[in-house]
């Protein structure tokens, strides 16, 4: 998530949001903290097209339209709604992929099991040099920030996404930093968690409409400049 910890001799600072700083500022002085904006390795991340990518081959989904989940598999991120999601999924076509690790693994891998589902898969994480490729295979991701963060920090991986071009799902409260993020750079949609029908409609109208795909997959790559290196001021 976006609280990098960085370093100076004055103070430390912190990757982190608005809200956060308001926080903090009852602690601290707020001349005291400094923002450093969180950025993506736009060298690292790129564009991939489906017949180029490695991983898609490996797991036999180049013809599948990749809904991905990869991430920490923490108690505060609802993951286990993509199993909801592939149990209501009608669309044959439509894949759901969750990478990652944590406290909620194996739950995720029993469920998965006890569904019998063929339409969604769980795996471990990936070596780091994969990275670029295992999220490049997403059509859609699934990017997930509980309450209790909604207005403190935005996970990390959103800026990979936004240079790769991939459209994002959020699921946050409304009010959160990673909503306002999606909703004003107009890079996918933003929903709350109990929303099942709604994010099942967004992703069929995604599916279908390759016109809207672009539009957001342009729109993250274009805001994903605004994220590099360069616009971080890291004090060390």
């Amino acid at each position: 998530c976006a609280n990098r910890k960085v370093f100076s001799k004055a103070a430390k600072v912190f990757t982190l949001t608005e809200g956060m700083k308001t926080k903090l500022s009852a602690y601290v002085s707020a001349d005291r903290i400094t923002i450093v904006p969180i950025w993506s390795n736009n060298n690292f991340f790129k564009p991939v097209l489906k017949e180029e990518n490695i991983f898609l081959k490996e797991i036999n989904c180049e013809e599948k339209f990749l809904v991905l989940y990869s991430g920490n598999l923490g108690k505060s991120h609802p993951v286990e709604l993509l199993v909801e999601w592939a149990k209501l999924c009608k669309e044959p076509e439509i894949h759901f992929l969750i990478i990652g690790g944590g406290d909620k693994f194996e739950l995720i891998q029993s469920l998965i099991e006890r569904s019998g589902l063929k339409n969604i898969q769980l795996l471990p994480w990936q070596p780091t040099e994969r990275l670029p490729f295992t999220l490049a295979s997403a059509d859609l991701a699934v990017v997930t920030l509980g309450d209790e963060a909604a207005d403190l920090s935005i996970p990390s991986k959103t800026f990979d996404l936004m240079s790769i071009g991939v459209p994002i799902l959020g699921i946050s409260p409304k009010n959160s930093a990673l909503s306002h993020l999606i909703c004003s750079e107009k890079i996918g949609k933003n929903f709350q968690s109990s929303k099942s029908e709604e994010i099942l409609s967004f992703i069929y109208s995604i599916f279908k409409d390759e016109a809207m795909k672009k539009h957001f997959s342009q729109n993250s790559l274009t805001t994903s400049k605004k994220y590099g290196a360069e616009n971080a001021q890291l004090f060390l």
